[in-house]
């Protein structure tokens, strides 16, 4: 069941080749993810479960989008402490949400063509925000 802040999550069909949601809140970055696999034994994989599980009950529908994709994710932590690179690390645990959900074939670069990020600062609602766009150029 989704909590009713998860309305956020919304799918946009832009010409018919793309989507664009919301997920809200923070996912781990590399260091906590390393930290949680030197701690204990399968703590990095209950903690990378944990965050596709939070991932993926925010995913739209999935939709008839072609392949390959160019995917921009732009990242609003609370702060600015985390270097940009240890955060775009949970961009793996969204692809895998995506591919188990249906939104794409697979995380391979036959079905995504780019990824790129954008960086920001929001206190309040800390979130990421992710466009997929359909390519007209086969992989």
């Amino acid at each position: 069941m989704r909590p009713q802040n998860a309305s956020t999550a919304s799918l946009r069909l832009l010409e018919g080749i793309s989507m664009k949601f919301t997920i809200l809140g923070a996912l781990p970055d590399l260091n906590e993810y390393v930290n949680a696999c030197r701690t204990k034994a399968y703590a990095g994989h209950r903690m990378s479960e944990a965050a596709k599980s939070l991932v993926g009950w925010q995913l739209p529908k999935p939709t008839d989008i072609r392949h390959p994709v160019d995917i921009h994710l732009s990242w609003y932590e609370q702060n600015n402490r985390k270097d940009p690179d240890n955060v775009a690390f949970a961009v793996k645990f969204i692809l895998d949400a995506m591919v188990t959900a249906g939104l794409l074939f697979g995380d391979s670069r036959r079905y995504i063509n780019s990824i790129s990020h954008t960086f920001h600062t929001d206190k309040e609602r800390p979130r990421i925000e992710v466009l997929v766009e359909s390519t007209r150029e086969a992989a």
